[in-house]
């Protein structure tokens, strides 16, 4: 807001993206939203497109999707179809050119699911024998959607380099090692994509220069628990309350330093509210402050 109190814009702050249901859930629970919105939406133009092989608009083959058949999801419950989505996405002018290259990056991470390891080494131990990929076709694929080659991202899966005496030697990954180098690429390619996402749309909500004042909400989303999966709902409500005390503990004293900032660059100290600043409900005295820093306990 301005000083005058006309609304300049909005601004979204991410704040701990559960990355953790991207690659694994309980039974019965639900992966995010876009995944399942995305992977039954694209026409077949697109998927001509994004060259994707046979057999891509089957829901139930992604691995991540947690799912044993379509039917499994009651998909009038999610929030929009593909079309909703679509729509959403072109009245923001950064990403109305981008849907494309989004749509890539959720088909990329969705194959990386499905990417299974075979090896060499001790029979049956996954932890010493060498990795590497069991179906290649599955590796051109994610490959073709993040354009980059095939043997690049085999190697940064399956292959560690290591630097010994000022030498890079390269050594190869144990199947669990690169099961987890898997996951750890899944998580950081979406998480990317929804910062990006994110910064797009607050760079378009964002009108004139920075405001003076500021109101401040925090919304807790993003647990795709559907009414009858209650076993989800359960560990969905124990995340909601872990995330909300984290937030509780944090934010505030983020945004009582910012207005008390705020409040003595316009005052001197001693001459607020009687001697004190009042920061939401708690009053610093004179002299609680230090030159040039400003703590809130």
């Amino acid at each position: 807001f301005s000083p005058t109190g006309r609304m300049q814009g909005a601004f979204m702050k991410t704040y701990l993206l559960e990355k953790s249901r991207i690659t694994s859930q309980l039974a019965n629970e639900q992966n995010y939203h876009v995944f399942y919105t995305v992977a039954k939406g694209l026409s077949p133009s697109q998927r001509a497109e994004l060259q994707l092989p046979k057999g891509s608009d089957a829901v139930e083959a992604f691995k991540l999707l947690n799912l044993r058949k379509a039917s499994d999801v009651d998909w009038s419950e999610l929030p929009c179809d593909f079309a909703e989505l679509s729509a959403a996405f072109a009245v923001i002018p950064p990403l109305a050119g981008c849907q494309l290259s989004v749509w890539k990056v959720i088909m990329a991470v969705l194959y990386l699911g499905n990417l299974d390891f075979a090896g060499k080494g001790a029979v049956g131990d996954s932890t010493v024998a060498d990795a590497k990929i069991a179906d290649p076709s599955t590796t051109a694929v994610i490959a073709r959607l993040l354009s980059i080659q095939p043997t690049e991202l085999e190697n940064a899966i399956c292959i560690q380099n290591i630097n010994a005496g000022g030498e890079w030697i390269k050594s190869p990954n144990s199947i669990a090692y690169a099961s987890d180098v898997k996951s750890a690429l899944t998580k950081a390619l979406y998480s990317k994509l929804f910062d990006w996402v994110v910064e797009m749309i607050n760079s378009s909500l964002i009108s004139g220069e920075g405001g003076r004042y500021f109101i401040g909400a925090v919304d807790i989303f993003g647990f795709e628990c559907s009414p009858r999966q209650q076993r989800a709902r359960a560990t969905c409500e124990q995340s909601v309350a872990s995330h909300t005390a984290r937030v509780h503990q944090v934010l505030p004293d983020k945004l009582a330093r910012a207005a008390l900032h705020q409040l003595c660059e316009r005052a001197d100290a001693a001459h607020v509210y009687g001697g004190c600043l009042r920061v939401g409900d708690r009053r610093v005295p004179e002299g609680g402050h230090r030159r040039r820093r400003h703590h809130v306990r």
